[in-house]
């Protein structure tokens, strides 16, 4: 990355373009101390010298355990939530370190993986020549039975080098170099058959009461906190927090049984509305022309909303006409039940009303009278 600082939103482009679960980052320099990405909890390791350093970023749809551990350029990360648990170790090597490979080694289980910057060349791995930092990893992922994946094409922009490598004990992993980015090193992506995370069925449940209690219990510090901070400083610190305080009264549950409730086709055109969305939001203060950006997200958002209420209309008509056609003669309870699911008990009954000092019961008859006279 040489420098988190500089290139902080296209790294943020590239997860949210390839939908990335895990990224490791290497050369981050001294500004991985910050390293933060929406949505995201990362891990920094500072290096041996002012730009080295690197860094694993795990989306908060899983949990992340950091492996403590002394080694400098090197972060180890277990992750669990996947249908199989994970290790994914980041390394950065530069040329100035001296490593001894072996103190990795009690560091690898199964299904792990090993990715970074290595400088290391070999001629298998997309280097016209072997060296010997090569031949040494060679035969230390032969030893730890792991096996390198190959990429599209060479990861260095300024030679025929390939010197971001990954090695594995996992299944069915691939990888892939992304034309992309403005940094001296291509981007690598990987994807596994083998271990993945099922997408929907596991659901965020949020207690919105609490986190309304939070926000208010605070709002006066925050309020006090913009006289003495900029505003776009005062700003970032706060969108950090709502999310951080969303993150703490949130937890995640699975559901064995689910249905979308928007079909696919217009789950993926909220995705790619998403994606303009904060494009255009992100860009707008630096982009001179962002005009017709603005125009496309709100036609594409106009077009999106129109398409999901005709969706719901569309299912809403269906079930009026299958009532009609069921041979049930009680047509007016299959309504009713169908709408039970939907709406609780408590919602649909009025239960008292306060009026000054005195509370009418659904038992007292007064109760219509007043409303009545109130609407």
């Amino acid at each position: 990355m040489e420098g988190w600082k500089n290139r902080k939103l296209e790294v943020i482009d590239l997860i949210h373009m390839v939908e990335a679960s895990i990224g490791v980052w290497t050369e981050v320099g001294e500004q991985g101390k910050s390293f933060q990405i929406p949505d995201y909890n990362t891990f920094y390791q500072a290096g041996c010298n002012r730009s080295g350093g690197v860094c694993v970023s795990v989306g908060k749809n899983l949990k992340a355990v950091e492996v403590t551990t002394t080694l400098s350029n090197t972060v180890i990360v277990d992750v669990y939530g996947l249908n199989e648990s994970i290790r994914v170790i980041g390394i950065y090597w530069p040329p100035s370190q001296k490593r001894n490979l072996n103190e990795l080694s009690e560091f690898i289980i199964n299904n792990t993986v090993v990715a970074g910057d290595f400088t290391a060349a070999l001629e298998g791995w997309g280097r016209p020549k072997d060296d010997n930092r090569g031949l040494l990893l060679k035969k230390w992922t032969e030893e730890n039975n792991l096996t390198y994946i190959k990429n599209i094409f060479n990861s260095s922009k300024q030679s025929r080098k390939n010197i971001d490598l990954l090695f594995t004990n996992v299944k069915e992993l691939k990888g892939e170099t992304m034309n992309f980015g403005t940094s001296d090193h291509w981007p690598i992506i990987y994807t596994s058959d083998y271990i993945n995370f099922p997408t929907h069925s596991h659901f965020p449940i949020t207690n919105w009461k609490e986190f309304e209690i939070l926000i208010i219990m605070l709002q006066n510090f925050w309020i006090k906190l913009q006289d003495s901070t900029p505003l776009d400083e005062w700003y970032n610190l706060y969108i950090s927090f709502l999310g951080a305080t969303k993150d703490r009264v949130t937890t995640w549950k699975s559901k064995e049984k689910f249905r979308p409730s928007l079909p696919m086709h217009i789950q993926e055109k909220l995705k790619a509305l998403k994606v303009i969305r904060n494009n255009y939001y992100r860009k707008r203060r630096y982009d001179v022309d962002s005009e017709p950006k603005r125009v496309l997200l709100r036609t594409f958002n106009r077009e999106v909303q129109a398409e999901i209420s005709e969706y719901r209309s569309n299912r809403w008509s269906q079930f009026l006409e299958k009532i009609q056609e069921s041979k049930n003669t009680n047509k007016e309870k299959i309504f009713w039940s169908h709408l039970g699911r939907i709406y609780k008990q408590k919602t649909l009954l009025f239960e008292m009303l306060k009026k000054n000092d005195k509370v009418r019961s659904t038992r007292s008859i007064r109760i219509s009278s007043q409303l009545s006279n109130s609407y």
